[in-house]
């Protein structure tokens, strides 16, 4: 027979279980009533290897820090005289709230989220140079005199969207913004880590459902070690492999090889960062800089080859598009779609960057990009229509809960 001592803690053992259930059932309860109540509005885009038949998805971008000249090289522009691609997203937006608002101080005149926030203004946005200077501007309070302070936002009739570059505002205190901005929308306050992170946005398909939507990829600790070679080379049977930096953009430090020279390069770009330096290339001169822990390889894919000026390349399709969410139904708008090439055609002589890595480079002739055909376009947001919102859902679940 069991003592009266073993019997109490056994009893003290089950309390701590179902306090531990409890816990787990409110906070997922507390998940599920925030999702409820939630309003969101994301623009992303994602870049994408597509052979004909399926994608695999590369990798998320934030609209507002991606230039997209190359629809704009395609495409005429619209009847405001803007990118056609630009007057979709604000139209969007303007048909939520005529209030859109660009707040961002200290903006590089050449990059991205300057250039897109002039657009916006032209089309009819207003800007602000930070978040806590809008309550000091005139005309945002002018505006805020006719709006509601109802905290509970209603999609179809927003006091106003903010569109805002800190980083630190969308990574955390999206309640105190709530409570000064009633009524408001922060633009891509769900989405925001998973175009800046590799590692958050490789971790959304980590499922059944969804890993074949992505190429197969592990992340390892930023170290060289003949272990980590073993390791890499066991846990991949592709002969073609990608290395990766978890938290870079425009394809700085991607690097496309074949397992026979993994050994000496992962080597050199993680022991040899002086050497790095002198690489006039950035998918090799990226790494002497590179202070992350971690680092991601991905298994190589292509895409089907499509001819331009009677050359075949392997392209990287680029679709641009819109997600919003309300009243537990979810929105997907897509704004366009379009090939970014890499420098060199399949036929040509040159290393796997030059002919598999996409570079946008609108000076380049022949051009390097290309429209997609009304058929593969039409597909690949099909598929796209099944997958975006599963992800989305999750971007939701794991920025709210």
């Amino acid at each position: 027979m069991s003592s009266p001592y073993n019997l109490l803690k056994f009893v003290f053992i089950i309390c701590i279980i179902l306090n531990f259930m409890l816990n787990g059932i409110a906070k997922a309860n507390d998940a599920i009533f925030c999702l409820n109540e939630l309003v969101d509005v994301s623009g992303l885009i994602v870049d994408l290897k597509y052979d004909g038949k399926s994608i695999k998805i590369l990798e998320f971008g934030n609209i507002i820090s991606s230039k997209l000249s190359g629809h704009e090289t395609l495409y005429e522009k619209g009847v405001t005289g803007e990118s056609i691609i630009w007057e979709r997203f604000y139209r969007y937006l303007s048909n939520l709230s005529p209030n859109v608002w660009c707040v961002g101080k200290n903006l590089d005149p050449n990059r991205a989220v300057y250039i897109n926030f002039q657009k916006l203004i032209r089309l009819g946005g207003y800007y602000c140079s930070a978040v806590d200077l809008l309550k000091q501007d005139q005309f945002f309070n002018e505006l805020s005199d006719t709006i509601s302070n109802d905290l509970c936002v209603d999609l179809q009739n927003c006091n106003g969207i903010i569109i805002n570059t800190g980083h630190r505002l969308l990574k955390g205190i999206c309640k105190d913004l709530n409570l000064m901005f009633p009524g408001f929308i922060f633009l891509n306050h769900a989405a925001f880590n998973y175009g800046e992170s590799k590692d958050c946005a490789c971790n959304l398909f980590d499922s059944c459902e969804l890993r074949q939507f992505r190429p197969k990829w592990k992340i390892y600790d930023a170290r060289y070690s003949q272990n980590l070679i073993e390791k890499i080379n066991n846990d991949f049977e592709s002969d073609l492999l990608v290395i990766k930096p978890l938290n870079a953009s425009r394809g700085q430090g991607v690097i496309i090889l074949s397992k026979r020279d993994l050994s000496k390069t992962l080597k050199m770009i993680f022991t040899k960062k002086r050497r790095m330096k002198k690489f006039k290339n950035d998918s090799f001169n990226f790494w002497a800089k590179y202070r992350e822990k971690k680092f991601l390889i991905e298994e190589f894919r292509e895409s089907k080859y499509i001819t331009v000026d009677g050359k075949q390349y392997d392209g990287t399709m680029r679709v641009v598009f819109v997600l919003s969410y309300h009243k537990k139904n979810i929105d997907l708008s897509f704004l366009g779609e379009y090939w970014k090439l890499p420098v060199k055609h399949i036929s040509q002589k040159g290393t796997l960057n030059e002919k598999h890595k996409s570079k946008v480079d609108c000076k380049r002739r022949p051009l390097s990009v290309a429209k997609v055909s009304k058929e593969d376009a039409e597909h690949v947001k099909s598929l796209l229509s099944d997958v975006l919102p599963i992800l989305y859902k999750k971007m939701l679940m794991q920025t709210y809960e």
